[in-house]
């Protein structure tokens, strides 16, 4: 699997660059906050693996966001960030929360029966408020995930042909430009 590479943003300029790119996008005016505790256990020294097992091109968070696309007919955006904890139990997991942004409106309880809670873990999916500065508090201090591409539904004519999908031959990320 590879994987998108998880760094630490301390710097207020980008974050604030992020949030006003988030909180401004047009095209993708639909925005979701997720969160999930994943309860897959790992050792203290597995922190590459539990991202990449996470959040890799084919990681579980990374495949549920692209059938939401799918079934959703919609382009998806992700801000994503992870944070790796042990808890209580002495286990160490991972923590995911952060952003989406869609093109057209996702119904919020339909995506949960997408969702595998008995293999993976708790899940949360609500209509984002920029208000509450969700992008801020996401990345200041959690290690924070960028997506070289949308997660794409392929079942638009501008998206099948050779070239792939429109909006990473017009953008990429948006968030890194």
């Amino acid at each position: 699997m590879k994987l998108f590479k998880p760094i630490t943003v301390r710097s207020e300029t980008v974050i604030d660059s992020h949030m006003n790119i988030i909180n401004e996008d047009d095209e993708f005016k639909w925005k979701y906050w997720i969160g999930m505790n994943l309860q897959r256990a790992f050792n203290a020294n597995q922190e590459a693996e539990a991202f990449e097992w996470a959040l890799g091109e084919s990681g579980v968070v990374s495949n549920f966001l692209k059938v939401i696309a799918g079934k959703f007919k919609t382009h998806i955006k992700p801000l994503l960030v992870g944070e790796f904890q042990r808890n209580k139990d002495g286990k160490w997991r991972i923590h995911i929360h952060g952003v989406v942004r869609c093109e057209r409106q996702v119904a919020c309880r339909r995506v949960k029966g997408f969702w595998r809670m008995r293999q993976y873990g708790k899940f949360m999916w609500k209509v984002y408020d920029q208000k509450q500065k969700g992008v801020a508090y996401s990345m200041w201090g959690h290690k924070t995930i960028y997506w070289g591409h949308p997660a794409c539904p392929r079942n638009k004519a501008m998206c099948k042909g050779k070239k792939g999908c429109i909006h990473l031959r017009r953008t990429g990320n948006d968030l890194l430009h």
